[in-house]
């Protein structure tokens, strides 16, 4: 059995969490010790596309006319393409007639979670889906704990889109003058122009600081800086910087949203809120209680490894083993 990933260099999705779950995907076969390549003219025997784009689809098309089996990870979808790109949300409609017509050339689609899966059930009732979320390799984050200020410092790490809940993140640290507020992740310029965002950006406080993208290798030095991770997405099919945050021992605030349903539970390994007070309510709790801090970093850990490169990696290769 022989893998073959494409596109090798998803540049249009640089600094994405894609990227990470290609790298996450080859570290599993490697371990494995399963072939696996980057150069579609090579021979294989299924064709894993981790990206949505009309070279995927040709892609997909050859590689089933050679008789090849193929995967498709759905990790974007309709739903959480609103409010990330600019003019996007007009073009919803038709870019869901696209991805019905994309994920039908797939053997097997792979949904990050059950909420992706029953969305996509609803869309595509006769293609094989099958949840396997991407994995994560927790070694990476096993790094020294940098000395910290006494100021409690929070973290969030993803694209700056409107999605992603950056005005909420920055309304949230107006709350809190005396933290400082990190957000790691790139800023697409006129790919992602939202004036309601924009503005939030020119009119933030002091104690918040947009740091752009960081060297992948540096991402855990990064969440060992920090003391507490927020995350108020509004829409995800999986979240792997959750992931991520816990392996690192950081406790976790997420928006309570479908997706996270019977994994993330709140009180035990984050906390859920709906709204602005909410967030600043269990923020607060947080940054106040340190034991509180400790006993929620540790729950985030456990749920981390749980998504252990080890297991998850695992279940991936049994599903392509289904195939061939």
């Amino acid at each position: 059995m022989k893998i073959c990933f494409y596109p090798n260099k998803p540049t249009l999705i640089k600094g994405g969490g894609i990227p990470i779950a290609l790298s996450m995907q080859q570290l599993a076969l490697k371990r494995e010790k399963i072939p696996f390549t980057l150069n579609f003219k090579e021979d294989f025997d299924i064709l894993h596309l981790n990206w949505f784009g009309p070279r995927d689809l040709i892609a997909a098309n050859k590689a089933h006319k050679r008789g090849k089996k193929v995967v498709i990870h759905a990790h974007t979808i309709t739903e959480n393409c609103k409010d990330s790109f600019t003019f996007g949300n007009f073009l919803l409609p038709l870019l869901d007639l696209y991805f019905k017509y994309f994920f039908r050339h797939a053997d097997v689609i792979i949904a990050p979670t059950p909420y992706a899966k029953r969305l996509l059930q609803k869309k595509i009732p006769s293609t094989r889906i099958e949840v396997c979320g991407t994995p994560i390799d927790t070694k990476r984050f096993n790094v020294v704990k940098a000395k910290k200020s006494k100021k409690i410092s929070v973290c969030c790490v993803g694209a700056v889109i409107p999605r992603k809940g950056v005005e909420d993140f920055i309304a949230v640290a107006k709350e809190f003058p005396k933290n400082n507020f990190f957000w790691c992740g790139p800023f697409y310029n006129m790919f992602s122009y939202y004036k309601g965002m924009i503005k939030a950006l020119n009119d933030k406080g002091p104690n918040v600081d947009f740091i752009g993208s960081i060297d992948f290798k540096k991402i855990p030095d990064f969440y060992a800086s920090k003391d507490i991770f927020f995350f108020p997405s509004k829409e995800e099919t999986q979240g792997l910087v959750i992931l991520e945050a816990g392996a690192a021992g950081l406790p976790v605030i997420v928006r309570d949203i479908p997706v996270y349903e019977g994994w993330l539970v709140h009180g035990k390994n984050c906390f859920k809120a709906k709204n602005v007070g909410e967030f600043c309510f269990y923020l607060r709790k947080l940054i106040m209680v340190k034991k509180l801090r400790e006993k929620m970093a540790i729950e985030a850990k456990k749920l981390a490894y749980a998504n252990d490169q080890d297991i998850i990696g695992k279940k991936l290769i049994e599903i392509y083993k289904t195939l061939v």
